[in-house]
């Protein structure tokens, strides 16, 4: 899924977790 790539591809966790907030809210 594209939501997988953008979280692999993004190295910061910081980036994953605001990228999980985004996809909750």
């Amino acid at each position: 899924m594209i939501i997988t790539l953008l979280i692999a591809n993004s190295s910061h966790p910081i980036v994953q977790f605001s990228i999980v907030v985004k996809l909750v809210l």
